[in-house]
This record gives C-alpha cells, structure tokens and sequence, in this order.
C-alpha cells in the first residue's frame, strides 16, 4: 500500500462500464446518492438516500413483476430514503420506460433522471403497490431537483464487456464517482419540505453493478472529517470502507475489503488487492451505543477507525438479487467516530501522524440486528 495523489472524477461511459451487454440478462446496477438536507419547518439537518436502480434490463418485460420470472425480475426503481425513521416510497417502472445512454452515464426512468451532475424526480407509493409487498418500499411521495458536483474519485471491478464479468465469475464492480461529493437543491417528502444546501450536504455518491451483490456488506461512507485537536473541518478530507462477500470463478471466496482514506490530496488505499494488509472488523452492543472497529495493517502503516451510534438508529433498507429475494442491510446514521494514521517508525515503533474525528456519516450492515 502506498499513498498516492487523488484524481477528480473522470467522466465514463455505458460501454466500459456497468450493465450492458451478456450481464444485462442477469445482473443489477444501482446508483446511489447520499446527503443530508435541511428542514424549512424545524431548521434541523436530516440524512437521505436517493438510488435508480436497474435490474436485469434485458429482459425487457412489458410490466414489472418483481419474483416471478423464472430467471428473475426485470425492471426499474428509483427509491429516496428519509434515515431517520426508515421511510422509502419508490417507483417501479418497466423496461419500456427506461431510456440509457451508451455515450454519457445518464439514467431516465418514467418521470426520473439521473445524470452524474443532476438530478430531478417525483415518487409516489401507495400501500397497495408491489414494491411494498416486496419490502422494497414504503407508502409515501417523494420529490426532489438536485445539483451534483463530485471531487475524489476510486473504482474496482472489471469492465462490464469482459467475459470474467460478463459470465458473473466475479461478483461486482464498483466506482466511487464521489468519495467527496455536494448537493445542491431542494428535497419534497411527504408533507415535508428540504433544502440542500452544498457546505451541508456531506455527501457521497457511487455505482455498484453485477451478476452478485452477495449477502454479506458492511459499508461506511459520507459525512464529514474534523482535526480532533482543533476542531476544524477538513473540506477535502474523506473515508470509505466496504467490506462484502468475494466471487472468484462463480464461488464466494472470503472477502474484499477497500479502506480509502484521502487527507490533504493524498489517496491512502488500503485494500485487499494490496499485498500483506492484515485486517480487523467487529461491531459490538454496550449499553445504549453500538461500535464498530476497523483495522487495515501494511508493513509501514496503519489505519484504525472506530465508530459509534445508538442502537436505536438502525433501519431495514432491502435490495434486490438478481434471481429473485433480496439483500437485507441495516443503515445508521448520524455516525461518530475517530480516524488515526500511524506509521511505522524506525526504533520508535508505530506513531500516530493523523488523528481526526468523523461526524454525519452512514454506516451500512447485513450483520447488524
């Protein structure tokens, strides 16, 4: 593992990545956004998910019915998800109405677009929908005008045309478009109105797709990094982790884990394709608060991250799988924690060069209860 200089995002296309071609069959693709909004009735800052997620598009059915397709479902959703009380009205759409482009990444469904720099959106769920049946959504309306603007950027997986990808003989692919991003704009739920605003909107944004999401996750993304002694925010500063089940040649093969760490325009990744990392992850219960440690040891240099939330901010959010049934995760937020840098010191052993604490962040688990 070695530090290296953070690159801003770099605009792609359908063809090198994400769902097109013999994956298209069988394998999804979901674009997720997060960021908190403030309240005009209250003042007070609020976390939401914002995801389009597209599921085995070749199949192209004339309506969606998700688990009944003898090789699974195909069809769209697009989903916003209020953190504080688990509400998540969704629309789901058949693949007449999905429009991709194979020159920009842009994503339309129904009334919904996507694109890497905006996006626009009106929902309505009602309890009678399929997607409440399924567990993918709950009754409710959401709206949303949104301006994106992304500044780090980190990817892994192969490019969807390969055949290793195409045939599902590796898992997922995954590309951070903003490991530091900001929103810009104004957010309807319900009876409730938000505005973003970009200086607190701590947000992240990313791409997952493939033939296998697996049904282990542990992920922590967004929020914001502050020095622990002075209390300043660190504006360029930021840390994901994500921790999920590994498909080599179609069979799960233990895990991957990726730890990004950028500080002051240096990316520190600390991943599972690096060689000799050791690492360590736990989530334990103490009274009221849950903790998570996370660990990732090189020869020369240590990350250690400890997180805390209460027990009583976990919700249900569900994905899902390409065959049919869904991923179950838990979300927390707001998340709090520390992060410390050591490295290793001739004669003095490990040294603690980075100690900073971390506010407003999303913490994502299939393990939590």
């Amino acid at each position: 593992m070695a530090g290296r200089r953070s690159k801003r995002y770099m605009r792609n296309t359908r063809n090198r990545s994400q769902l097109h071609g013999k994956i298209s069959v069988q394998g999804v693709e979901i674009w997720r956004h997060f960021f908190w909004a403030t309240s005009l009735e209250s003042g007070l800052l609020e976390p939401f998910l914002l995801e389009f997620l597209l599921l085995n598009p070749d199949h192209k059915e004339r309506k969606q019915q998700p688990y009944f397709h003898a090789k699974g479902s195909s069809f769209a959703m697009v989903r916003v998800v209020r953190l504080l009380d688990g509400s998540h009205p969704a629309t789901f759409v058949s693949m007449q109405e999905v429009e991709l482009s194979n020159h920009i990444l842009s994503l339309r469904f129904g009334r919904n677009v996507c694109l890497e720099d905006a996006s626009t959106g009106q929902i309505v769920t009602l309890d009678k929908d399929i997607g409440v049946r399924f567990g993918l959504a709950s009754a409710g309306s959401a709206s949303w005008e949104l301006q994106i603007e992304k500044s780090q950027s980190y990817g892994y997986g192969f490019i969807a045309s390969r055949w290793i990808t195409a045939y599902r003989l590796v898992g997922m692919s995954w590309h951070v478009g903003g490991l530091k991003a900001t929103f810009d704009g104004r957010l309807f739920m319900d009876e409730d109105e938000f505005k973003v605003h970009a200086s607190t909107s701590y947000g992240y944004q990313d791409k997952i797709w493939g033939g296998y999401i697996g049904q282990e996750w542990a992920k922590l993304y967004g929020g914001a990094l502050y020095d622990a002694d002075s209390g300043q925010e660190a504006k360029s500063d930021c840390l994901t982790i994500f921790r999920h089940q590994q498909i080599l040649l179609g069979k799960v093969d233990g895990h991957t884990y990726r730890f990004i760490y950028v500080h002051e325009g240096v990316l520190y990744d600390f991943s599972s394709d690096q060689k000799k990392t050791i690492y360590a992850f736990k989530e334990s219960k103490d009274a009221d608060i849950y903790t998570v440690m996370l660990e990732a040891i090189t020869a020369h240099e240590r990350l250690l991250v400890t997180l805390r939330f209460s027990l009583d901010a976990p919700k249900t959010l569900e994905y899902p799988y390409v065959q049919g049934g869904n991923l179950r995760l838990r979300l927390a937020t707001p998340v709090t924690g520390e992060v410390e840098l050591f490295r290793l010191m001739p004669l003095n052993g490990w040294q603690r060069d980075v100690h900073q604490r971390l506010n407003y962040a999303l913490y994502e688990s299939s393990s939590l209860p």
